[in-house]
């Protein structure tokens, strides 16, 4: 006949007090880990990163010295972002050098969640001179990566693109790679961004930005200027 044991016991309060000890390692493991992984130290370089003019090394089309400066912050899995790049091409095609367009990276985790991988993937290919090939090819075809097994995807598309896979592998993987997104990523936190995308006009956040024709007025407005 099997014993029971009631609430309060000798025996009962030993289990108790063991089960709560392992819940409680098993807990404080499981954040140790998530702060290796989500805190990357940033170099003091990449910090604070100014919204009126791009850095050195930053993606960039058009005229890094122009006077007017379009910074993006962008999440290359969101379907926002896919529309408003079309929008942008027009423009640089239309202004060319007058603007300096700078992207930057903003992957929005809780509601994309292949946006970091593909964010890595972009600065991978832009490590072998690519990253504006693989931001248009990620755009392109973000249906079929984004719920998928999106790394393999990414992976056939650095091969389309004629890059050495291995080293793209490697440094989609590196913490160097991971250090440039994290650290586009913190200097939109800065800035209180909750959305993407998110512009800014010669250091001006715009609240409202109207597609095309938006962006076209807004610039044309700056040129008019003295």
């Amino acid at each position: 006949m099997k014993k029971k044991y009631r609430r309060g016991t000798p025996l009962q309060k030993f289990i108790q007090k063991y089960t709560w000890l392992i819940v409680t390692v098993t807990v404080i493991s499981g954040l140790a880990v998530i702060a290796k992984l989500t805190s990357i130290p940033i170099p003091p370089e990449e910090k604070n990163k100014p919204v009126d003019r791009p850095q050195t090394g930053e993606w960039i089309k058009g005229n890094p010295d122009a006077s007017i400066v379009l910074i993006e912050y962008s999440d290359l899995q969101c379907p926002a972002c896919k529309t408003y790049q079309s929008y942008l091409k027009r423009i640089m095609d239309e202004y060319g050098d007058r603007v300096a367009l700078v992207f930057r990276h903003f992957p929005l985790e809780s509601a994309h969640p292949n946006a970091v991988s593909a964010a890595l993937a972009a600065e991978a290919a832009g490590m072998q001179g690519k990253f504006w090939e693989m931001e248009e090819l990620l755009y392109d075809r973000q249906t079929e990566w984004a719920n998928s097994d999106a790394r393999s995807k990414f992976i056939s598309y650095a091969e389309e693109l004629g890059l050495n896979v291995e080293k793209f592998k490697s440094d989609m993987d590196s913490k160097q790679t991971k250090v440039l997104v994290k650290a586009d990523q913190n200097s939109g936190f800065e800035q209180g961004i909750q959305g993407t995308p998110t512009f800014f006009l010669n250091g001006k956040k715009l609240d409202v930005v109207g597609g095309y024709d938006g962006l076209k007025q807004l610039i044309e407005e700056k040129l008019a200027q003295p």
